[in-house]
């Protein structure tokens, strides 16, 4: 019983889209670059979408969202709360 319930587990975590992508060492510097250019970007705080929006491929390996307010408090709670900045 035990068993079987603990290869249920792991098939639900790796079937699930919500399990943690290990990063690169060269992904996590490119968040780190792109943290930094997109605090100012276009002068505005998180003003550039493509920036924005590479951050959230590189953090989550897809697009989640297009809204401009998703993508900047996206790439601000990225970039500060992971320690990219």
């Amino acid at each position: 019983m035990t068993k079987t319930v603990f290869v249920l587990l792991i098939l639900l975590l790796f079937s699930s889209n919500n399990f943690v992508i290990s990063k690169t060492k060269s992904e996590d510097d490119a968040l780190r670059s792109l943290c930094n250019i997109g605090k100012n970007a276009d002068g505005k705080i998180w003003g550039n979408s493509k920036i924005n929006k590479a951050i959230q491929i590189l953090k989550n390996g897809e697009i989640i969202s297009t809204k401009k307010s998703f993508l900047k408090s996206f790439s601000y709670k990225t970039c500060n709360l992971d320690r990219y900045l």
